[in-house]
């Protein structure tokens, strides 16, 4: 079997034919294959798991898990708030786009590790809160429940922040803006991931596994829309076996 040799892109985008030119010129990312290798090499490092990240996936976890037990959407903010960049969730969509397996994977495992963290924290104070008297939990069940203006949220938020990510090279700035944006798509996973923990701890029924269903519906999509995002801004692999 023939394999489809891969284009060769000129050094010079001005020897490009008007039409491909134009096209360049749209795009965020470099033409040129040295310099596009460094933007996406920028690009993962800003999307890269770090202490950080799992430092305040735990707090974050802890605030929104104590927030379930009072049933105030205040601590729910607040715990977005403290929430970590969600880089890794953009990492993975990267990994995709360019066809990075081993980027792929380590973002996927930071993911996870910062996920297991909330989970865990919901389940402990949810096993605690069993020997309390807490009330209806209103907000732990309307957090592991689908609905539409989460989804919204979940879906602008994630092209804002995927589009600033993308942008810093040529605005640093827009990283701000990034983790704003972030902030909302934190609050999308981890609320009904720290209710999917809280139930198993506690043994309240439909909050687990409902969460994570929730959770599981809301990365997926996430993933879709950052990486067709991203494709579109021109983080494309340069050969067919990515970089």
């Amino acid at each position: 079997m023939t394999l489809p040799k891969t284009e060769t892109i000129p050094d010079d985008p001005e020897s490009l034919p008007p039409a491909r030119r134009r096209r360049a010129r749209r795009l965020l990312a470099p033409f040129d294959p040295d310099e596009r290798s460094t933007y996406i090499d920028d690009l993962a490092y800003r999307t890269s798991p770090t202490f950080d990240f799992f430092l305040f996936s735990l707090v974050s976890g802890i605030i929104l898990s104590i927030a379930l037990v009072l049933d105030a959407p205040a601590f729910l903010l607040l715990g977005a708030l403290f929430a970590p960049f969600m880089g890794p969730v953009m990492g993975i969509a990267l990994g995709t786009v360019v066809g990075s397996v081993k980027f792929f994977i380590r973002s996927v495992g930071g993911l996870v590790v910062g996920f297991l963290l909330v989970f865990g924290s919901g389940a402990v104070v949810g096993y605690l809160s069993s020997y309390l008297d807490v009330g209806g939990l209103y907000q732990a069940y309307l957090g592991a429940q689908l609905n539409w203006a989460n989804f919204l949220l979940l879906v602008v938020t994630s092209l804002i922040a995927t589009a600033a990510l993308a942008n810093t090279r040529h605005r640093p700035g827009l990283m701000s803006a990034a983790r704003v944006a972030s902030v909302g798509m934190a609050y999308q996973f981890f609320v009904p991931l720290a209710a999917a923990g809280f139930g198993l701890g506690a043994g309240e029924p439909h909050l687990f596994p409902d969460g994570l269903v929730v959770l599981a519906v809301h990365l997926t999509w996430t993933i879709l829309f950052c990486s067709m995002a991203l494709a579109v801004l021109g983080c494309r692999p340069l050969t067919l076996f990515g970089y």
